[in-house]
């Protein structure tokens, strides 16, 4: 089976499966085909052990209905692989001065709210952090300048694409 996915920077893949996921191949791009098996990981509900040549990992898996895509996440790491790609960067909706919304890049709890409205912030400061499947993913300002509303609480539960906060540009004078 083929498919085209795009991972979380937007970048295309084709990943080409034969066989059974018990015992099978994948073969990625250009890539060598490569043995693998996968199984659900017994006693970690949402989690799935993944063989590939021998060597095993287990992941912890989240799909996300919003726009069929799947999260794979292990060691505080995680990745989003979907069938269509999207504009813009993840977490920030537009990507220069003209769109300011941080948006959630995967559905999560709020654990952390760095910046209130009103605060200045620089390209690159952390606004809020949403946890999902035991992984924190920071959410930072596009740009310079001050942030205009934030929509979420603490302990919040967020959808993949929920407005977390709103930022305007600085101007300068």
């Amino acid at each position: 089976m083929t498919t085209r996915v795009s991972d979380e920077s937007g970048q295309a893949h084709v990943i080409v499966t034969t066989g059974l996921p018990a015992s099978g191949t994948v073969r990625i791009d250009d890539g060598e085909a490569r043995e693998v098996a996968v199984a659900p990981a017994l006693g970690r509900p949402g989690s799935v052990v993944v063989e590939v040549d021998g060597v095993t990992r287990t992941y912890d898996i989240a799909l996300d209905p919003v726009d069929d895509g799947l999260w794979l996440g292990q060691g505080g790491d995680s990745w989003l692989f979907r069938r269509r790609q999207r504009t813009g960067r993840p977490g920030v909706a537009g990507g220069g001065p003209a769109g300011g919304e941080i948006r959630s890049p995967m559905p999560g709890s709020v654990v952390i709210i760095v910046r209130a409205a009103g605060d200045s912030v620089a390209q690159g400061d952390v606004i809020a952090v949403v946890e999902a499947m035991k992984m924190e993913y920071p959410l930072s300002a596009p740009y310079q300048g001050i942030v205009e509303s934030v929509a979420v609480t603490v302990g919040a539960q967020v959808a993949r694409d929920q407005l977390i906060a709103t930022i305007a540009p600085q101007v300068k004078e």
